[in-house]
């Protein structure tokens, strides 16, 4: 087995995964666990043998049976995601609290996620934490930066952003690209850590070079807007479309809105639909919203009125203020849609969530008189909502309009 891991991963000898599995095999037909286990590898990812699914389960099942972590951990996986096997929750957490009673680190860190989301088990944050922390305990990277989530976000643990830093740190000095990732957001917010820009597009950088599809959509916003690098639009695009080529739904809108209006890439609002077509089918609402005007508009797709009605309502569904702002400029402008009540009630909430252009837009009703009786006095208060350290504005608009006028 040794000597087929060898010729596996090239140590000492060239990569050569024919020999790998000519190895693996004669250890196997020994009943050796480990070896079982990497031939169940090979023959899931195609090295060395024809890519078989069904046969690496059966690999994984014998070295299973034979109590070696790592399978076991691994099958636990596979019934989590369905993958070569029906899925099944329940027997992933299973699987994985087997291992993990054997003390195997990432059974413990894939055990903690499922009772930290309710995965075939009771939701039990608080286990959770128990969980990545003696998985962290053992060093893995994983589980440092699962742990520090949990601290960032109070979630089964008291709050505590530099806690979250140091294991982030910890995590990312491991190479560990979402704890990079997760670092650079607190260097470019300043939880837990002095703010510094420059640091947060190198930790992006780092993880981006993994193909991390959230920094590489964070280092494309950077490049959009010159945050901490030279403004490149042509940069940014690059990096969104190959996030949104990955299925991250933030980037996908990103590209999205660089194809719809022409910056960094020609415009091409027929593209532009697709990347937000995408995201939509993710129920991002920003995409939704986004698909929404241009169907509206008939911009890259077939006018469609009803439809991006819809969409601008399975998008403030999900308490998106910019869906209640597109939705309240629907029912005032769009010819045979015209309700100034279903408006009213569109901007309030928008404004409630902080939407500044439905906050914006309330205020110019109040001052014009649309929908409600005409009040300067009122719009004047709205307006004050858009000023630096203005108040929340959910108590302001609720006094001035209140729900049972509409």
């Amino acid at each position: 087995c040794n000597l087929g891991f060898c010729y596996y991963r090239g140590l000492g000898v060239e990569e050569d995964n024919d020999m790998a599995v000519a190895w693996f095999t004669r250890a196997a037909e020994q009943g050796h666990p480990r070896a079982l286990y990497l031939l169940g590898e090979c023959v899931w990812f195609g090295y060395g043998l024809r890519a078989d699914h069904a046969a690496a389960v059966t690999y994984y099942q014998r070295a299973a049976d034979l109590d070696y972590p790592p399978a076991i951990c691994e099958l636990g996986y596979l019934y989590e995601a369905g993958s070569g096997v029906e899925q099944d929750a329940e027997r992933a957490a299973s699987l994985y609290r087997k291992a993990a009673d054997m003390g195997y680190s990432k059974a413990q860190c894939n055990l903690g996620f499922c009772y930290e989301a309710g995965i075939g088990v009771t939701m039990d944050k608080a286990r959770a934490v128990e969980l990545y922390r003696l998985a962290a305990d053992q060093g893995l990277a994983r589980a440092k930066c699962c742990l520090g989530f949990c601290y960032e976000n109070g979630i089964g643990v008291a709050p505590d952003q530099k806690k979250a830093v140091s294991l982030y740190r910890e995590a990312a000095e491991q190479g560990f690209a979402r704890a990079q990732c997760c670092l650079a957001d607190c260097y470019e917010s300043g939880r837990g850590v002095r703010r510094n820009m420059a640091r947060a597009v190198q930790l992006y950088q780092k993880a981006a070079e993994q193909d991390y599809p959230r920094a590489l959509c964070n280092l494309g916003f950077y490049y959009e807007n010159g945050d901490g690098v030279a403004r490149d639009m042509t940069r940014a695009v690059a990096l969104y479309r190959k996030a949104a080529e990955m299925g991250h739904a933030v980037a996908q809108c990103n590209l999205g809105f660089c194809l719809s209006i022409g910056s960094g890439v020609e415009r091409d609002p027929a593209e532009a639909a697709v990347w937000f077509q995408r995201a939509a089918d993710q129920d991002f609402p920003r995409g939704l919203t986004q698909l929404g005007i241009l169907y509206q508009d008939g911009d890259g797709v077939e006018q469609d009125i009803a439809k991006a009605e819809s969409l601008y309502r399975r998008a403030a569904e999900q308490n998106y203020g910019p869906a209640y702002y597109r939705l309240g400029l629907f029912y005032l402008n769009v010819a045979g849609s015209k309700d100034e009540k279903k408006a009213l009630r569109s901007l309030r909430k928008g404004a409630r969530l902080g939407d500044r252009q439905a906050i914006d837009l309330l205020a110019s009703c109040y001052e014009k008189g649309v929908g409600v009786p005409k009040d300067k006095r009122a719009a004047k208060k709205i307006y004050a909502l858009l000023k630096r350290g203005a108040p929340e504005p959910g108590p302001v608009i609720d006094a001035l309009a209140p729900e049972e006028l509409y």
